[in-house]
């Protein structure tokens, strides 16, 4: 196997220094010599913002696939420093321990990160308002589809709210 790629450069080097295998992202050639991607496709494409320990806005406490977590980490309270997701959208999202790959597409970077929680859950007004509730309140409206740990965003240069590809 050889480390190849026909989109991002970098999203090679996280795919072939991380891991092995075609199934990871690398590139292999088929038997007849043709080079062929192997790298996950994109199927959750949405806006993210970031959820910390503190912000007030849901971060902290238990993670959502808490015994996934706990096997783990061997734990199931979410920190900072946790390379994890939360997705809401039951039709697109990936499985509780699902490792997925996140793509900036502005910075051109990648991370490899878990979904163990569910959200966001921000729910923001017109007149600039926000909540966090599982159902928003009459007059606010979701802006986001994923929820990242802030080790994620500094890992793809997030900057707190834009689109990002999830590939797995």
């Amino acid at each position: 196997m050889w480390c190849g790629c026909k989109k991002l450069l970098i999203l090679c080097l996280v795919c072939c220094g991380q891991r092995t295998g075609a199934s990871y992202g690398c590139s292999e050639a088929d038997p007849g010599g043709q080079e062929r991607s192997a790298i996950p496709p994109v199927r959750m494409t949405g806006m993210a913002t970031v959820y910390s320990v503190g912000d007030g806005n849901g971060g902290g406490g238990p993670m959502a696939c808490q015994k996934t977590a706990l096997a783990i980490y061997g734990e199931n309270e979410h920190r900072d420093d946790l390379m994890v997701i939360a997705v809401r959208n039951k039709q697109r999202e990936p499985v509780c321990g699902r490792e997925v790959l996140v793509e900036n597409p502005r910075t051109e970077k990648v991370t490899w990160a878990r979904r163990l929680d569910s959200g966001p859950y921000g729910c923001y007004s017109t007149a600039g308002k926000r909540t966090v509730a599982k159902r928003c309140p009459s007059g606010f409206v979701r802006k986001s589809d994923i929820d990242i740990t802030e080790a994620v965003k500094k890992a793809t240069g997030h900057n707190g709210m834009e689109v990002l590809n999830l590939r797995w």
